[in-house]
């Protein structure tokens, strides 16, 4: 049986795990949402890219991928990011979600609550770069093109790999002769060649739009909450008292985020690691002013302060060590939105 400080450590590796693959899918989406409406040649084809897309399937159930698009055509795309394990249960999960969607012929359109009909779907599924040829193998050869495999979608899926350097994030599609095409020629022609979208324009479209369809880890959104939404109720002021309701109406106003049960799970997170207070009403919070930093170092503090031994909370300090992982795209001196070549 696994100590308490392996517990908490364990726990403390999650936390951080959990934020860093959430954090990159939101880079990928905004990546994606900023080349489909802002890049000229690519958006002047789409009627409508949606982040939030939730779809009722013929199964009564709602299809929720990482991103859709219409195109002024009447096709549609959409978008997964998967991190597929190397178990068998991660496959057949992936290609099932993947299965839907191919039958999808309604996408969310420019007017909400009304869907609307495309001939066809496009399904696009993004995997990071190291696992592109294992992707290809199991998703492609072992399970679609397998005579023995229940997974027939009317066309193979795109495959594309992504990854992540300094100042920009790099897509290319899968040089596997099985992976599928894209109907969409010019979007084809930019992943063919290697996708090159760089921090100084989807950085944008994060600061607007931080939350994408996947759960929330309370990690992620509380150290949202500490860096967006707190020091705007604080409005200048040393220490403040706020409420549950009132942060919940804070993030649906500025970011349309309507999940309190998520809402409820990151305060509780920000009480545990001490960087708010639960007042003698249990509905209150007291707020105090403190430095913010940057966001990938809050979410740091935090989860070492609530993940500190039992025992040795009442010595635990706020660590000042910066995250020990791949730095985050940034804005480069170059200005260039997009490449479609070159590292």
């Amino acid at each position: 049986m696994p100590s308490n400080k392996e517990q908490h450590t364990g726990e403390f590796h999650e936390m951080l795990r959990s934020y860093d693959l959430y954090d990159r899918a939101v880079d990928i989406v905004c990546a994606f949402e900023a080349l489909f409406t802002r890049q000229p040649i690519i958006s002047s084809t789409v009627s409508h890219f949606d982040r939030f897309p939730s779809i009722k399937h013929v199964d009564n159930q709602q299809a929720t991928p990482d991103f859709s698009v219409i195109f002024n055509d009447g096709t549609g795309l959409v978008g997964e990011i998967s991190n597929i394990a190397r178990h068998q249960n991660s496959v057949d999960k992936l290609c099932k979600q993947l299965f839907r969607y191919d039958s999808l012929r309604k996408l969310p359109g420019p007017l909400k609550g009304s869907p609307a009909t495309v001939s066809q779907v496009d399904v696009l599924c993004l995997v990071p770069a190291d696992l592109i040829n294992e992707a290809g193998d199991r998703i492609l050869g072992d399970s679609c093109l397998d005579s023995n495999h229940w997974y027939k979608p009317s066309k193979p899926p795109t495959i594309v790999q992504f990854s992540r350097d300094a100042d920009k994030y790099s897509f290319v599609r899968g040089r596997d002769a099985r992976n599928g095409s894209l109907t969409h020629e010019q979007l084809q022609g930019f992943l063919n060649k290697k996708f090159n979208a760089r921090g100084v324009f989807w950085s944008e479209v994060k600061v607007l739009r931080p939350f994408i369809n996947d759960p929330t880890p309370p990690l992620y959104l509380a150290t949202v909450i500490w860096m967006k939404i707190l020091p705007a109720i604080l409005n200048g002021e040393s220490r403040t008292e706020t409420s549950v309701d009132e942060i919940d109406t804070a993030l649906r106003d500025q970011f349309k985020y309507t999940r309190r049960s998520e809402v409820r799970k990151a305060i509780d997170l920000l009480k545990r690691g001490r960087f708010i207070q639960a007042n003698k009403s249990e509905d209150k919070i007291l707020v105090k002013r403190g430095q913010r930093g940057r966001q990938e170092d809050a979410a740091r503090v935090l989860a070492e302060r609530a993940c500190v031994l039992p025992e040795l909370t009442h010595r635990a300090k706020a660590p000042t060590k910066h995250l020990t992982r791949s730095k985050r795209p940034e804005n480069p001196s170059q200005i260039s939105l997009f490449d479609q070549a070159g590292a």
